[in-house]
Order: structure tokens, then C-alpha cells, then sequence
């Protein structure tokens, strides 16, 4: 995006091609947004740990699809991983800028904010470095069909990211179109950071976490809801890390009955949900 561009960031992307011919139906990819503090290479890109995609029929996991990646490419989806900037090989990339001025005072200025002023991985990265990589998906590797899936933290760039695309659709001000996220799927993930926080640490955690980042936008359920796409969510109640409170799940239930995260008070028109 024109964001990663000024500053010269560098996303790192694994591609995973599905093996079954796309047919007539144009290139169908899924977007998957990975955890929190983990690589791509490790959450679900090189099978080397077990993914949680039950395969019915009796057969388990390990017996037919070791993970996201193995169930999507076997039903004819490619899969496209990404590092977040500050994982891997993502972050701001060093050298010279294009204009060929490259000074000490930019080495000193990198290094600030890095450290201090723009530390990476944040909110607005993460979402930031999700929404370029879709772009380039459907702008420059022409995918028609595309699923935004997003685990754990994940799900906060993959609702952003869902939000954003469609957001641009509908300025566009072209004739209408099918919507570019055909599903956006939130796995397991938050309502927002300081409701984890409430539930995971204690009370006082939520209020100190909105006071000691008051830059950070963690509302995942206002993304979710004003994505104009097909949109799931998938939750477990016994989560050890994110309590059932605290899910998207119950910051939406919150939303619909009270208009907490939505746009103005009360009820609102439920959204297109499956």
C-alpha cells in the first residue's frame, strides 16, 4: 500500500498454490492472519503443527489435513501466509531509499523509531500489513474469489482488512460489483485487547490498557459489524487465553442489544452473517 511505500516496508508472503484446477470460475485464494507471536512459517504454512480442521466421517485431523493450509489447497483454494512487520523477514527495510539520499541522520532516525516512536508489531501495523497484502492479492495476482481468515489476533486485521476492501468498493463509484471478501472468518478471537484484558488479568487491566495506549484501535467487533460481506465466527467458550466474554461473539451479542461497538445507541439492522 502507498503506507508501506513511504515508510519502505516489506511484507514477507508464502504462497501455496492448490493442486486442483481452479475451473471456470476465476482464482480463488483464502488470506490467512495468523496468530499472535507466531510465524507464519509455524502457525499453519509448513504442516508442522496440527491444525484444528475436523474432517468428519470419522476421520481425524492428522489422518487426512495437518492444517489450515493442507484443508484449504485440498478444496481447490490457493493459501497466502504472511509474517507481520517486526516477525521474519517483514519489517522496514534498510538501504538506501529509491531517491538514492541515504544519510547517517536516517540510520539514527530508523533506529528511534523502531525502538521508540513506531514499534513494530502494533494494531495498526498488523492491520496495515494485512490490508497491503490483500490488495496485492486480488490487484496483482487477479484473484476473483477471495476468503480473509483470521485466528486468534488475527482476526483483528482480518476484519479490518474485509472492511477496508469493501469500504474502497463502495467510494469507487463503479457500477455494482460482487464484493471483494467473499467470506470473512474470525476464529477465535476478541471483541477487543482491553475486554481480554479485563477477564485474563483483572478488572483494573482493561482501563489501564485503554490509558496506556490510547493510539491503539483493537475494536474488532465495530470491523466486523460494518463489513458489508458474507462474515462468520467461530468461538470456543472453553478458550484458556481469551475468556467467552471477552470473544467476538459476546462483543457482537453486546452490540446488537446495546450498541456498544456499533455506530450510534440501540438497536441496529443485524448484519449479513452466516
Amino acid at each position: 500500500g502507498d503506507e508501506h511505500a513511504r515508510r519502505r516496508t516489506k511484507i514477507d508472503v508464502l504462497h501455496f498454490p492448490s493442486p486442483l484446477p481452479q475451473g471456470g470460475k476465476g482464482k480463488r485464494a483464502v488470506l490467512y492472519c495468523n496468530p499472535n507471536a507466531g510465524l507464519a512459517e509455524l502457525a499453519t504454512g509448513m504442516s508442522m503443527l496440527a491444525g484444528n480442521a475436523w474432517c468428519g466421517d470419522g476421520i481425524l485431523p492428522e489422518e487426512e489435513h495437518q492444517c489450515w493450509t493442507d484443508f484449504y489447497t485440498a478444496n481447490g483454494y490457493d493459501v497466502y501466509l504472511f509474517n507481520y512487520a517486526g516477525y521474519g523477514r517483514s519489517g522496514l527495510a534498510w538501504g538506501p531509499p529509491s531517491d538514492g539520499g541515504f544519510c547517517a541522520w536516517m540510520c539514527v532516525k530508523w533506529i528511534w523509531g523502531a525502538l521508540c516512536t513506531d514499534f513494530k508489531p502494533s494494531p495498526a501495523s498488523i492491520k496495515a500489513d494485512a490490508l497491503a497484502v490483500a490488495r496485492h492479492i486480488r490487484g496483482t495476482d487477479g484473484v476473483d474469489t477471495l476468503i480473509i481468515h483470521g485466528e486468534s489476533l488475527g482476526g483483528m486485521a482480518a476484519a479490518h482488512t474485509a472492511r477496508s476492501l469493501c469500504a474502497a468498493r463502495h467510494t469507487a463509484g463503479a457500477a455494482p460489483a460482487p464484493p471483494p471478501v467473499s467470506l470473512l472468518l474470525c476464529d477465535r478471537t476478541f471483541a477487543s485487547l482491553p475486554a481480554v484484558g479485563q477477564r485474563l488479568v483483572g478488572a483494573w487491566s482493561g482501563p489501564a490498557l485503554a490509558l496506556l495506549t490510547p493510539t491503539w484501535g483493537t475494536n474488532v467487533a465495530a470491523d466486523f459489524l460494518a463489513a458489508p460481506c458474507p462474515k462468520c465466527v467461530a468461538c470456543d467458550s472453553a478458550d484458556a487465553m481469551i475468556n467467552d466474554a471477552s470473544s467476538l461473539k459476546a462483543g457482537i451479542s453486546i452490540s446488537r442489544e446495546l450498541g456498544a461497538f456499533g455506530k450510534g445507541r440501540g438497536r441496529t439492522r443485524p448484519p449479513q452473517c452466516w
